[in-house]
């Protein structure tokens, strides 16, 4: 294996500029073909597709190396986005149960701080997830999931929207505001925001010529309801009463 000499004092690639992504994105596009591109054939070509001179395209290089984005073998280059097991475990994860938040996966994985941020931006930066923000909480997923079942996911992570949920995929002929007061054991005025959340995303459908009005769960939703609440209770059996 070659070995390319690493600068321990480059700066941390979470503060590198925005250029310096768009040669990684270039690197990561011509380092996916089937045929290895050489390391020297790699530097002339970002030489002339960026104008930078040989030093500073080996820095940049080094860096990728360095925080273990790329590797060098043989004198070739292959990406290296998901060698670092952290980075992995943080990806299988969010992959596992979309809108796991910062604090989820820090105490699931029993990580510090400045390697889940670290770690995250990286996925994000590139594409292999994606954040959404609800508030002050920033929660992330694969890109390809739907942004309902995103939400969906993060509202379940709530014990009491998780307990409505779960009541009424029990109440197949739906229920009435004064049913789910006694049976939750929550506050009308809990149960009302919580019902009007799910409203909100037509995940729960009110019928008003009954009186009083019946609650019952948009049957479009349940199968997904039902996986999320399955996968909620694997990934967090011993948290099932309990917020995250």
């Amino acid at each position: 294996m070659s070995v390319v000499k690493i600068d321990k004092n480059l700066p941390e690639f979470e503060n590198l500029d925005s250029q310096i992504f768009e040669v990684f994105h270039y690197v990561r596009r011509v380092s996916n073909r089937k045929k290895p591109i050489f390391y020297d054939q790699l530097i002339n070509k970002i030489i002339k597709r960026f104008n930078f001179d040989r030093t500073k395209t080996i820095s940049i290089l080094e860096s990728f190396i360095q925080n273990q984005l790329i590797y060098l073998s043989e004198d070739k280059i292959f990406l290296n986005m998901l060698a670092n097991p952290i980075r992995k475990r943080i990806l299988l994860l969010i992959q596992l149960y979309p809108a796991v938040n910062f604090n989820t996966i820090k105490n699931l994985l029993q990580i510090g701080s400045n390697q889940v941020l670290w770690h995250v931006s990286i996925l994000e930066k590139f594409h292999y997830i994606e954040s959404h923000q609800f508030g002050k909480i920033t929660v992330y997923s694969l890109p390809k999931v739907p942004k309902n079942e995103v939400i969906l996911s993060f509202l379940i992570l709530k014990k009491s929207m998780r307990n409505l949920l779960k009541f009424l995929t029990d109440s197949p002929n739906g229920t009435t505001i004064l049913k789910m007061v006694e049976e939750l054991c929550q506050p009308r005025s809990n149960i009302i925001y919580s019902l009007n959340k799910f409203q909100e995303m037509n995940i729960i459908l009110k019928n008003k010529q009954k009186s009083p009005y019946i609650y019952e769960l948009n049957c479009v939703f349940l199968d997904t309801i039902l996986e999320i609440l399955k996968k909620y209770h694997n990934l967090m059996p011993k948290e099932e009463n309990s917020d995250i």
